[in-house]
């Protein structure tokens, strides 16, 4: 993509004349934070719809959330 740009994007298919856009219902993939509490406290001020609280396993920690399209997002911290 090229310097100072996104890893990822998300193709909205607009120019895809019959294509019908339907969120996932589960994450498709997550996104990594440093600081789990700081990035559900950042997701919930931006007024994200939350999916489920943080979870708290062994060695992870992870939250998820709807973006603005409806899908369903993963935030993961990892716990060494």
């Amino acid at each position: 993509m090229g310097d100072r740009r996104p890893g990822i994007t998300l193709d909205n298919h607009i120019f895809e004349e019959n294509y019908k856009f339907i969120p996932s219902n589960q994450p498709l993939f997550n996104l990594s934070a440093s600081d789990i509490n700081a990035a559900f406290a950042h997701v919930t001020k931006m007024g994200a719809e939350i999916v489920t609280e943080i979870i708290i396993h062994p060695d992870l920690e992870e939250f998820s959330f709807k973006d603005p399209d409806g899908n369903i997002l993963m935030v993961c911290t990892c716990i060494s």
